[in-house]
């Protein structure tokens, strides 16, 4: 293929790196191509037909994508853009500014802070535990902090219920749990000297409470078969529940109900208490009459013997 002649070329054409030129030095001529032409020369800006876009150029192929960044370079509109993204980074890559990060210990701090105790309730905070313990003030609450109650009524647990929600408690839970609940007891009757006596009861039932020393106690009793003929001294009802004790010169007696006993001039027969003894006598009383102790002649063999009452003493 022919050279391509200098004067073939159309006015403006770019040169080429491979392109070839003759050069005449002291009676020689040698040849250089454009690259060894341009080599080493410095070229102003303003005789690049294009500066803006060389610059755009290098600048692009300059910047590298990073860890959390990345450069988008549009040519055509001279632009390059970032892109920034975290996900890369935690706060241990990035410097905290005014707002601290979140940490357990940073929050357990701050709620600790800013407890704040009331008159009832008592904050703590350990640190170390990360924990927060709130106590009620002793003696702290009154009345008005309970839960509201139903008139007539007490609250509580009941004997034997063991632990667990206070409840409403009856009239004989509340008794029992002050050791005043109703206990039963077994009256018989007998002589200060038995002999033949032979008892059966139709009825025979006692009960009796006790608060602290005082003592209550309540007898019934009829008999279905009384008869003696040896028998003798006084007429005894026991055994009393709870040892009496009292000083001086008294003996508690009580009206009682009767049946069974005979005795001329005397209307009025009563039970009495004496000291350490665990069971009663009778007296009998009439107008006119001094008090008379029951005994077995004024008790019929073959009768129906009747003893209802009570008795208030002190216990031992």
């Amino acid at each position: 293929m022919a050279d391509t002649k200098v004067s073939a070329l159309t006015d403006g054409t770019a040169p080429q790196s491979a392109d070839a030129f003759v050069v005449a030095r002291a009676g020689a001529s040698f040849k250089l191509t454009w690259s060894q032409l341009t080599s080493g020369i410095t070229i102003a800006a303003s005789q690049v037909s294009d500066f803006n876009e060389a610059v755009d150029d290098r600048v692009a192929a300059l910047i590298q994508n990073g860890t959390g960044i990345s450069w988008s370079y549009n040519d055509g509109a001279g632009t390059l853009t970032p892109t920034v993204s975290l996900a890369a980074f935690s706060t241990t890559n990035l410097a905290e500014g005014t707002n601290l990060y979140y940490t357990d210990e940073r929050a357990q701090d701050a709620v600790g802070g800013i407890l704040t105790d009331s008159s009832r309730i008592d904050l703590s905070y350990n640190d170390g535990a990360g924990t927060i313990t709130a106590d009620i003030v002793a003696d702290s609450v009154s009345n008005t902090y309970l839960a509201n109650m139903a008139q007539s009524t007490i609250k509580g647990r009941a004997e034997g219920a063991g632990t667990g929600d206070p409840a409403d408690l009856t009239v004989d839970e509340v008794m029992a749990i002050l050791g005043v609940a109703p206990t039963s007891w077994t009256p018989t009757i007998t002589f200060a000297t038995p002999g033949n006596l032979s008892v059966a009861y139709t009825h025979q039932a006692g009960t009796y409470i006790q608060i602290g020393k005082l003592v209550i106690a309540w007898f019934s009793i009829q008999t279905s078969t009384f008869t003696h003929t040896t028998a003798s001294g006084a007429l005894r009802l026991g055994t009393l529940p709870v040892t009496p004790s009292f000083t001086g010169n008294m003996f508690p007696t009580f009206a009682c109900e009767w049946t069974g006993i005979t005795k001329a001039n005397y209307t009025q027969v009563s039970a009495v208490v004496q000291n350490a003894v665990t069971f009663l006598i009778f007296n009998a009383y009439g107008s006119g009459q001094v008090i008379s102790t029951i005994v077995a002649a004024d008790t019929p063999s073959g009768g129906q013997v009747t003893l209802r009452g009570a008795v208030i003493y002190q216990a031992a």
